[in-house]
């Protein structure tokens, strides 16, 4: 199964043309602001937030995060900013040329948030976070409903 960006022939292309925030596109919420959009998806939908990191190094933290996503145990499918898919592999393969050897774990959203608050400030978070909620009440089908 599938839904949303994961349908159209090019996802990256599909991401760069829906505008979220002043000059940024959707594609921001895939590479840069992604555990923003894991954590607008749980407090819409109640999803579990994951985390790929790169397990090459000796560091699992979220500092060497490389995708937040969340995992939906009921129709057990990965969503994103793309929408759904069933493949672990689908939702990872983006991010081949970013790690050698993933490794993936949940992460509480209180930790999560906090986290993201750290690195990019209370004002930006709410900004970004009510892009993200914007996008997903434009298209709740991409990201529920299965």
């Amino acid at each position: 199964m599938r839904t949303g960006f994961y349908l159209a022939p090019n996802v990256d292309e599909a991401l760069e043309n829906v505008e979220v925030s002043g000059n940024d596109s959707a594609e921001i919420f895939l590479h840069g602001l992604c555990a923003v959009f894991g954590l607008a998806l749980h407090q819409r939908f109640g999803y579990p937030i994951e985390y790929l990191v790169d397990s090459y190094g000796e560091d699992s933290s979220m500092d060497s995060l490389i995708h937040a996503y969340c995992f939906d145990p009921d129709s057990e499918l990965y969503v994103d900013v793309r929408g759904a898919t069933e493949s672990e592999d689908e939702c990872f393969s983006e991010f081949e040329d970013f790690f050698t050897d993933g490794e993936v774990f949940g992460a509480p959203a209180e930790k999560m948030a906090t986290w993201v608050k750290n690195q990019m400030g209370e004002k930006a978070f709410q900004q970004y976070l009510t892009s993200a909620m914007g996008l997903i009440n434009q298209h709740p089908e991409y990201y529920s409903q299965f």
